[in-house]
């Protein structure tokens, strides 16, 4: 896979993220910031059984000038839309979030929050989903690994 990246970072641009937020991210996504900050992959399909053909857009980055796909504004944006066990990592072309769980039993598990139906599913807590979010991967590189090529593009 090809990622147009982002500016390089290093890990106390993370730890600076994650001290802001009272975070810590899953290593395997660390890992990937500090490649490629972000961007945007080649194969960006992702195909859930249940959801069909989502296209992922972008992939946030730390510390870049494109403010809707820096991830310190991107979190502030959804800090109270999407519960606080995850923070979104990327976005389709809709505005519907790939969010990454932070904390608890969502920790590593990548979803997808459909901000189309928000206002019909906003309650939730710490441990429970909102109903417009989808599990799609155990964690991000197994959500990465499993991005595809658009053969009709």
């Amino acid at each position: 896979m090809e990622i147009e990246a982002n500016k390089q970072i290093n890990i106390k641009d993370i730890e600076a993220l994650e001290e802001s937020y009272g975070l810590s991210l899953p290593e395997d996504y660390k890992q990937f910031l500090l490649k490629y900050n972000g961007g945007e992959p080649d194969k960006y399909l992702f195909k859930d059984k249940n959801l069909g053909s989502l296209v992922l857009n972008v992939l946030y980055g730390i510390n870049i000038e494109d403010s809707y796909d820096e991830l310190h504004n991107v979190i502030k944006v959804y800090k109270d839309r999407i519960p606080s066990s995850f923070i979104p990592i990327g976005d389709d072309s809709g505005g519907n979030q790939f969010v990454i769980g932070i904390k608890g039993k969502f920790k590593d598990k990548i979803y997808l929050w459909d901000h189309n139906t928000e206002l019909e599913h906003n309650k939730f807590t710490e441990n429970t989903l909102p109903g417009n979010m989808y599990k799609l991967a155990d964690n991000f590189t197994e959500f990465i690994n499993a991005l595809e090529e658009d053969k009709e593009a």
